[in-house]
């Protein structure tokens, strides 16, 4: 996971990917973040994000996680120049209609998720930014785990063929 702009995303994603480069533009947030993520995020202060991923090889990554303090309507041309093949993860996704044109006009699909942030009081977006051929990967039935408030109950008489 390539991530533009760390944050509680840093801390959440790494439980979930093998390795992860997070970029950061603050100094102060960069800071934090360094006293919590876990050595296996490697945290990158930097002054432009957008010139940093120029320096990175973006096919290293499976996912690229956008949510920078920094114009994203220029990183996402940089990804569909680039050729970006992965998937994508959105953040804000409502604010940023153009960026999102722009990756959908290569092909991505934008499922879109809508909720109320556990900081915030109105409804904000993430959007997952997918091509075809990614659409197996993470829309299986087959989950790994499920969320931790979710209910399980493996004799429910009404799922019974």
């Amino acid at each position: 996971l390539l991530e533009l702009g760390s944050g509680s995303s840093s801390l959440y994603f790494s439980k979930f990917f093998n390795s992860m480069t997070s970029l950061e533009t603050c100094q102060d947030w960069y800071s934090k973040m360094l006293r919590e993520i876990p050595e296996k995020v490697n945290l990158k202060k930097t002054d432009s994000i957008l010139g940093s991923i120029k320096d990175e090889n973006i096919d290293d990554y499976d996912v690229i996680l956008i949510d920078p303090a920094e114009n994203r309507a220029k990183i996402a041309r940089f990804l569909a120049n680039n050729k970006f093949n992965g998937i994508i993860f959105f953040d804000n996704s409502e604010w940023y209609r153009k960026s999102i044109k722009i990756l959908v006009s290569l092909g991505y699909y934008e499922i879109p998720f809508f909720g109320i942030k556990p900081v915030e009081d109105w409804v904000s977006c993430t959007s997952v930014l997918i091509r075809d051929q990614d659409m197996v990967k993470i829309l299986s039935s087959d989950w790994q785990e499920l969320p931790k408030f979710a209910s399980f109950n493996p004799s429910n008489q009404w799922d019974i063929e």
